[in-house]
């Protein structure tokens, strides 16, 4: 996500950093790569920084709009409840990294590397 500065020039958003992290994480396995536990590696790389990056976008636009009085008419809200539902089918940040280690373990153990 680009914004767009007071002299013109055109900058990366902070919160869509972590976002384009996350996306990077999960196409670098490809297609090719889907028989092995590094798609596995991929996608939960690319849930913990989503969940990590919506948790805080959602903060934050909760308070934006929450100062102000509109957080049940603004769309926010079905975006945190969407959010916070999504976490608790597909995993949070948390189960995911918990994954994350016993996946790398393995790696570790065989003598693989983690990189």
């Amino acid at each position: 996500m680009l914004t767009l500065r007071a002299n013109g020039s055109l900058t990366a958003c902070p919160a869509a950093t972590p976002v384009c992290c996350a996306s990077r994480a999960a196409a670098s396995s490809g297609p090719k790569r889907c028989q092995s536990n590094e798609s596995s590696v991929a996608a939960s790389t690319a849930k913990i920084w989503g969940s990590d990056a919506s948790k805080r976008v959602m903060a934050s636009g909760l308070q934006v709009h929450g100062g102000i009085g509109f957080t049940w008419e603004h769309d926010l809200h079905l975006f945190l409840k969407r959010a916070q539902l999504d976490q608790l089918t597909f995993g949070d940040a948390a189960y995911h990294r918990v994954r994350l280690a016993a996946l790398l373990r393995e790696r570790v153990e065989a003598g693989a590397s983690v990189i």
